[in-house]
């Protein structure tokens, strides 16, 4: 559950926890009448964090909304066609709970009636309007308004790119999808647009594979829109296109990731000549993640199939996909699988290697053409859709900072380089989620503790600013906790060195917010590789279990470091976490060549 902080109770005399549970459980008939009680129930009610709180718990409420003619003459006794009656478009909502409709109020720039044939769409508790034709003038509009059911209240976004009627229409993650219709002169159109809530901000997702007029739009799950049928402008009505579903064989209409913002034809193809399609599939799905670099090379088919996104969330989905653990750590050179000799001199860099819980087997990554003699230290690692990232650190020669982001694509078994971090640092929290990289605190050039923090986007190859922490965080630990925050634990000001703080600050991904957390750590005690997830979803201090112990990796399994008893070797142990219990850990030999000492570590998902 999300921790709401606010400097007064939500209802005087009750604990914050119950007082939430109250205004929680109100219906949503009641928003307009509580958010008039107080500014502070104003702030919660139109909280985004509170909307989606309510919505875990079960609590909110469906509502039918249809955009239907009403005939202002009728009122409530019976159609009587011999009356003259004038129609026009509102908006009715059904709920479907208490069985009782009700009309919205009109949208002020439109009194007399919406735009004809304009389009509905719902994002996180708003009803937006956008598009159709002026109901006096009859020509296309641009206009975009979402109605607040908290206030009951319009208001008006920003216009559309273009005029639009007939098009597709779809809401996920607070952004409507808009694809396809036809202009103002009947044009039926290939482009399509996302429109952000949030930032009241259009961006262009680029064009569909054909012209789609009076397509429709459907959003499946939270990943995917698609743009069933339509036609093109010169095969008007009666020619439109059928449509598959799923993965499978047939003409198949279109779809856009709403991870990847791409578009592509939702048809495969044959994967394997002579087998069914879904055969086909199934049996690529299945190869282990060591066979991609192999099947990458059999045809351009299936080197575009295993760089697709959606096929890797098709794997993940049935559980196909592996975790590797992959470590950055310290190589001797000097030493291949003999026994480590400490007479024997041996030049030490960094480098990364990779170990398959399943197979128990061990192996190093490529170098970095840029570092061939070892990654920049104390660089950091990530992982994104089964990709690597490695970035920042210190160069292995200058020991001076450096700003590089390098990632490392499991398929094709090599390196790229990303874009540059907007500032150089070191020791900074990271984090992955969905496609993107977050980094915050840390410190800079000068040894002086920060307070961004930013997010990289792997599709996008761009940064973007998350604006400030509550306070410096140097040292600070990043953990993403479910796919909702990003946590950055602990860490101390410049003027405070080595007096580690016992709060956080949490990244909301919904909300795009920053609050801060007190009391989640053990004041005066370093957070690096110490920071895990219980069972139960929350922070868990893998050093209160036992100081010795560092965490490596965790993803279900947790990779962990430690010895036996005190000042005994150092060694490598695998944990399962099992009903909030862990589970005995069972050791894992490794190659002499590969020090024990680990600086940086993730899951990546194959």
């Amino acid at each position: 559950m999300k921790t709401f902080e606010f400097s007064t109770e939500l209802l005087p005399g009750l604990p914050e926890e119950l007082g939430l549970e109250c205004l929680s459980r109100l219906p949503y008939t009641a928003h307009r009448l509580a958010f008039r009680v107080c500014h502070r129930w104003r702030e919660l009610l139109q909280s985004l964090d509170f909307y989606y709180h309510r919505k875990r718990l079960g609590y909110t409420q469906k509502l039918a909304c249809l955009l239907l003619v009403f005939n202002s003459a009728i009122q409530n006794g019976p159609k009587n066609p011999s009356v003259s009656v004038s129609s026009s478009y509102g908006i009715a909502v059904f709920d479907s709970v208490s069985q009782s409709w009700d009309r919205l109020a009109p949208i002020p720039k439109y009194l007399n009636g919406l735009p004809l044939f304009c389009q509905l769409a719902s994002c996180e508790g708003k009803l937006v309007v956008m598009g159709g034709w002026d109901p006096v003038m009859y020509d296309p509009v641009t206009d975009v308004f979402i109605y607040d059911f908290v206030t009951q209240q319009w208001r008006q976004g920003r216009d559309m790119p273009s005029k639009r009627s007939f098009f597709a229409i779809g809401a996920c993650g607070g952004r409507v999808f808009v694809a396809g219709g036809h202009d103002e002169n009947k044009n039926a159109s290939r482009t399509a647009w996302v429109y952000d809530l949030r930032t009241d901000e259009w961006t262009e997702l680029g064009e569909l594979s054909q012209e789609r007029d009076e397509c429709e739009g459907v959003v499946i799950g939270e990943e995917e829109f698609w743009v069933v049928s339509g036609y093109r402008t010169e095969s008007q009505v009666g020619t439109m296109e059928t449509g598959g579903r799923g993965l499978g064989t047939g003409s198949m209409p279109e779809i856009v990731c709403g991870d990847r913002g791409r578009w592509e034809i939702a048809e495969l193809g044959r994967d394997r000549p002579g087998l069914p399609e879904e055969l086909g599939l199934e049996c690529l799905s299945r190869l282990p993640y060591t066979a991609h670099r192999l099947a990458f090379r059999v045809c351009h088919r299936w080197r575009e199939l295993l760089q697709s996104l959606d096929f890797y969330y098709h794997r993940k989905r049935l559980g196909y996909t592996q975790k590797l653990a992959c470590l950055l750590l310290v190589f001797n050179s000097a030493i291949q699988n003999g026994p480590k000799n400490p007479s024997v001199s041996v030049s030490s860099s960094y480098g990364i290697a990779v170990f398959d819980s399943v197979s128990q087997s061990w192996d190093r990554l490529a170098p970095i053409p840029k570092y061939l003699n070892g990654l920049p230290l104390f660089c950091q690692l990530a992982s994104c859709e089964g990709k690597l990232v490695v970035m920042g650190g210190w160069d292995p020669v200058m020991y001076d900072p450096v700003t590089d982001v390098f990632i490392y694509d499991f398929v094709t078994q090599q390196w790229r380089q990303g874009r540059d971090m907007p500032s150089k640092r070191s020791f900074f929290a990271i984090g992955a989620c969905g496609g993107r990289v977050f980094v915050a605190g840390g410190h800079d050039e000068n040894k002086n503790a920060s307070r961004t923090a930013w997010v990289y986007d792997l599709r996008t190859d761009e940064w973007t600013e998350l604006g400030e922490l509550s306070q410096e965080r140097d040292e600070c630990e990043g953990v993403v906790i479910g796919e909702e925050e990003f946590w950055v634990v602990s860490g101390y000001r410049t003027e405070s060195q080595g007096q580690f703080d016992g709060s956080a600050d949490v990244y909301g991904f919904k909300s795009e917010q920053w609050r801060r957390v007190e009391g989640v750590w053990e004041p005066g005690r370093c957070p690096r590789s110490c920071v895990g997830i219980g069972e139960d979803g929350k922070l868990l201090n893998w050093a209160e279990i036992d100081p010795g112990v560092r965490v490596r990796a965790s993803g279900g399994r947790v990779l962990v470091t430690g010895s036996e008893y005190g000042c005994g070797a150092l060694g490598f142990y695998t944990v399962e976490t099992k009903e909030g219990q862990n589970s005995k850990m069972e050791n894992i030999s490794m190659p002499n060549e590969f020090s024990e000492f680990v600086h940086a570590a993730c899951y990546a998902e194959i």
